[in-house]
């Protein structure tokens, strides 16, 4: 007697990064949206998230956490006539909501012989960029440097078309194998590396460490830029390890692709 029922269903689009829902509930007079998603993605159709959500959601992504937003509204017209960008717009705020998401204990010393091998390593997530690098110094990809995610002394992140860290101090494009040189971690996300060029895809692909918020799409294109790199005169071959149908494309797009059961 108590349940809802849904009226209708928005699907988890990787482009909006966000879901919803339509539904009634008994308790409720009006029909309800639902939605939930990334925080960067949910955060411009809150009326009222308050001046620390960003800052909460990062530190909540620096403890290897996964965080999703929730917002939500009642609606006035019928749910089977509304556009779903008139549903996923101008929510309440109901909270984030936070997923443990450990690495493996065994995938330090996986990462650790391939790259004892020779193996140029890398990681490519759909995930936040704090959660991504919390994942990525558990596996030792960043040799354990960075110890807080939130304020990483040896990151640079790929902001506009160059290199910047967080105190501000910023490098071109050109110069990541140098900072890579130096013991710098280069890391960026799709968004950013569209934004920046094909300049920035073909340096991030040969020189970074750290691919965050990656779409299907994306991390198959990471891939053949890394390829094209391998073809030009080096003898290296390019393999991608997934779990998820998310990596369907990367996989195929890869000389050797892993898929992963859990």
């Amino acid at each position: 007697p108590g349940r809802g029922t849904c009226l209708r269903h928005f699907e988890f689009v990787p482009a909006l990064r966000r879901m919803s829902v339509i539904c009634k509930l008994p308790s409720c007079d009006m029909p309800l949206v639902l939605c939930k998603g990334a925080p960067e993605a949910l955060r411009p159709l809150l009326l009222d998230a308050g001046p620390n959500f960003e800052a909460l959601s990062a530190e909540l992504g620096a403890r290897g956490l996964r965080v999703l937003a929730l917002g939500w509204k009642e609606i006035l017209v019928d749910a089977g006539s509304i556009l779903r960008q008139d549903a996923e717009t101008k929510l309440r705020f109901a909270g984030l909501i936070a997923f443990g998401s450990h690495c493996k204990p065994e995938a330090l010393e996986a990462v650790g012989c391939l790259r004892d091998a020779g193996v140029r390593c890398a990681l490519v997530t759909g995930d936040a960029l704090p959660t991504a690098c919390f994942a990525a110094s558990e596996t030792g990809l960043l040799e354990d440097r960075v110890k807080n995610a939130v304020e990483p002394p040896n990151l640079l992140e790929l902001v506009g078309e160059r290199w910047t860290s967080r105190d501000g101090t910023s490098h071109p494009l050109a110069s990541a194998s140098e900072l890579c040189t130096s013991g710098r971690f280069l890391v960026a996300t799709e968004a950013s590396l569209s934004a920046a060029g094909e300049e920035a895809w073909n340096q991030a692909a040969h020189h970074a460490t750290v691919f965050a918020r990656m779409s299907p799409s994306g991390k198959a294109k990471l891939v053949e830029y890394i390829k094209r790199f391998e073809q030009a005169g080096n003898q290296g071959r390019v393999m991608m390890v997934g779990d998820g149908g998310n990596d369907v494309g990367a996989l195929a797009a890869a000389d050797a692709g892993l898929a992963l059961r859990r």
